[in-house]
């Protein structure tokens, strides 16, 4: 029991992390090419 919801809440925690860096990812690049239409 112990090991199936500490394994449960893992997979959790690995989808929640690569959903951060993916969202940061993409604002990042977001961002960089805002900054290339507002300089270039």
């Amino acid at each position: 029991m112990v090991g199936s919801t500490f394994y449960f809440y893992r997979k959790i925690g690995f989808y929640k992390i690569n959903v951060i860096i993916e969202l940061t990812l993409n604002q990042n690049d977001f961002y960089c090419n805002w900054n290339k239409l507002i300089v270039g």
